[in-house]
């Protein structure tokens, strides 16, 4: 809808693939040691995304938390973090 339709079918294809590996993966409940989604800056894990179902406040991105950084909505998660380090 955002491009008008001019989008290719392999594109849909792959972004709906990445999507449901990475939600499979963030809903594991496991932190995997490798994870190809590691190698893009602000990413999460399954940690971050467990906060969210603990708590059930902030860590409302499941893929990129620089917009929950931007808004603010992940401060009791590094608040719990570092109470955990202390």
């Amino acid at each position: 809808m955002m491009f008008g339709g001019n989008v290719h079918v392999i594109t849909v294809g792959t972004y709906m693939t990445w999507n449901i590996l990475e939600t499979h993966e963030t809903h594991s409940g496991y932190t995997f040691p490798i994870s190809m989604f590691d190698i893009f800056p602000f990413s999460t894990d399954s940690d971050y995304h467990n906060f969210h179902h603990l708590k059930n406040t902030g860590n409302y991105s499941s893929f990129m938390k620089i917009w929950d950084t931007y808004f603010g909505t992940n401060k009791f998660y590094y608040q719990s973090l570092k109470s955990k380090i202390e």
